[in-house]
């Protein structure tokens, strides 16, 4: 910062004074990183900087020396658009997408790279400009849409012994040598450059769809028509990720009068057909977060009983053959201990059968939440997979998925139908009262959430616990460990568990669950900071335990007063209250 200002006038010296296009190309990549680096701050130079970059695309390009430095001048006026927002840079958006359609327009020779940064500065600046970016829209995306669609260049061919020994190979076509059982030896040839026109086009789209919701409705079932058939794209994973990161963008962006459960069944049978084919974890990943997405994104009971079952079917077998994948990884480490690299490689895969995981229980939890027939699926499936889980032959993370499981199906279930869970409580309750004095932070914090939500939703089958749950989530909060960066989110869920023991069971026959046990170790931990869910929730009910006038929480004559104005005064302008609570606090604070 200190050196800023100098840097970037000595820059433009270089820019205005060099007639080296390599060094000037350079010059404003540096520029691009600084804005990027600088965001908002970087207004104060826009007025030197832009006008230049807005004259050099206005020109068109003297010999094919000058696309390089024309495209890093697109890279960097939009990058700082971006840092700049929206305020200071539509006025100029509006004269650059003019350029850059009259550019992409001129019928630019194949190996222009100027093409690709075009694309990439429009989602630039419709990320920028959000649905303000709305009357482009049809002047870009046919383009984009045909781009993404075209057929990719594969060839298939014998390999004979001609061949032998001849590596040769066409620019930009990579050759594959695959040995195909009871077929033979094949020689596949792709074209990269149409696979890579054909992937930014894709990623266009998505983020089309992510800045401009509204405008792009009226493309949604051409989309659908593009991007369901990639979910099984087979020669580049990069193009299935984006198409399934596609799908619940597409939902979302229909109109609410606009029906959506025919498009997520369509979705739903194309996303359980790739996800049991794919062989790449990162993008089984996405489809199965792509999948939760679009249960989240349509009403309750969107579909049919049979697709909830299929559903649950394939859920359940994607998670067993992660697990059972993550099981050989977990002894091939051990058998390469001291193969530094081999390690290292077998910990990535580790990890992404871990996040994939992740993912399954998360489409699980999304599927109670919407699905009451799912209910009983998970009851005869999910429930008895997590109780074999929480035994001895199972880590902290298997552990964890198991009780973030248990935690959806008593929350999301019990809202639909508390008779339909209430007979799995006990065991899921003692297992969250056995791992809250966990080492592990992720594992103790699923379990305090649990207690929690098991205390709103629990009944007389938790009233008959609640004495040894305040142990537990009080132990928490004294952990020496307890406001530690790694351990403060644990923290918070038993603080908000706490809170919850109040609201629900401040008459249990102990007395362990009233204001004046565990409020004042609540107030003593405020501002809950970690878990910003959480935070919301604790903070709106202390307000209101102040707006009731609590002689705990206000203090001897209103002593606590003061302090309890500063704290919302620190907290008002926060996404650690939501706007309810915000409202509230200016009662407060007068």
């Amino acid at each position: 910062q200190p050196y800023l200002d100098e840097l970037v006038t000595k820059l433009l010296m270089v820019l205005q004074n060099s007639t080296l296009k390599f060094v000037n190309e350079e010059v404003l990549a540096a520029f691009a990183s600084i804005a990027e680096n600088c965001e908002a701050e970087f207004v104060k130079y826009y007025d030197h900087i832009v006008p230049y970059l807005k004259q050099l695309l206005s020109q068109p390009p003297a010999d094919k020396q000058d696309r390089m430095l024309r495209a890093k001048a697109m890279e960097c006026i939009t990058l700082i658009g971006m840092s700049v927002g929206k305020e200071k840079f539509a006025p100029d958006a509006k004269q650059l997408m003019e350029m850059l359609h009259a550019t992409l327009s001129s019928k630019l020779e194949s190996d222009d790279p100027q093409v690709q940064y075009i694309l990439q500065a429009w989602a630039r600046i419709a990320k920028c400009l959000g649905e303000e970016f709305h009357p482009y829209l049809p002047h870009v995306v046919p383009y984009f849409l045909d781009q993404a669609a075209i057929q990719t260049d594969v060839t298939v061919t014998d390999v004979d012994d001609r061949d032998e020994g001849n590596d040769d190979e066409e620019e930009g076509v990579e050759t594959l040598m695959l040995a195909i059982k009871g077929v033979g030896d094949r020689r596949i040839q792709i074209k990269t450059s149409l696979l890579q026109d054909k992937s930014l086009a894709c990623s266009v789209i998505e983020s089309f769809l992510e800045d401009v919701p509204q405008g792009m409705s009226p493309y949604v079932e051409r989309i659908s028509q593009i991007m369901v058939p990639l979910l099984k794209f087979p020669y580049l994973g990069e193009i299935r990720d984006t198409a399934s990161k596609c799908l619940p963008l597409m939902l979302a962006c229909l109109p609410p009068h606009i029906g959506k459960s025919d498009m997520l069944r369509h979705f739903a049978v194309h996303i359980l057909q790739a996800v049991q084919c794919e062989h790449d974890v990162e993008v089984a990943c996405s489809l199965v977060e792509c999948f939760q997405r679009c249960i989240n994104a349509c009403d309750m009971n969107a579909m049919p009983d049979n697709m909830v079952f299929d559903c649950s079917t394939m859920l359940k077998k994607v998670f067993d053959e992660s697990l059972r994948r993550r099981g050989l990884v977990s002894k091939q480490q051990k058998e390469v201990a001291e193969d530094e690299d081999e390690v290292e490689k077998l910990e990535a895969e580790n990890e992404g059968e871990e996040e994939l995981l992740n993912q399954v229980v998360e489409a699980v939890g999304a599927m109670v939440k919407k699905y009451q027939s799912f209910i009983p699926h998970f009851a005869n499936t999910f429930y008895p997979m997590c109780l074999g889980l929480l035994g001895d032959g199972y880590g902290d993370v298997e552990k964890r998925l198991a009780l973030c499981a248990f935690d959806d199906f008593v929350e999301h279930g019990s809202q639909i139908s508390q008779e339909a869970v209430a007979p799995y409580l006990q065991p899921i309750i003692s297992a969250l009262l056995k791992h809250c004095s966990s080492a592990d932070a992720d594992l103790a914090q699923a379990a305090a959430y649990g207690l929690g939500v098991c205390a709103q939703y629990g009944g007389q089958v938790f009233r008959q616990i609640a004495p040894e749950a305040v142990q537990q989530l009080v132990a928490i909060t004294k952990n020496p460990r307890a406001q530690e960066e790694a351990y403060a989110t644990t923290t918070a869920n038993a603080l908000s568990s706490m809170v919850k023991l109040i609201k629900f069971h401040h008459d249990h026959d102990s007395g362990l669950c009233r204001m004046d046990n565990l409020g004042p170790i609540v107030l003593a931990n405020l501002p809950i900071q970690a878990d910003e869910i959480e935070a919301r929730f604790v903070h709106e009910e202390v307000v209101d335990w102040v707006l009731a006038g609590n002689p705990l929480v206000l203090g001897e004559n209103h002593s606590n007063l003061p302090a309890i104005k500063e704290l919302c005064r620190k907290l008002i302008d926060t996404d650690l209250v939501n706007d309810g609570t915000k409202e509230k606090m200016k009662r407060i604070m007068g």
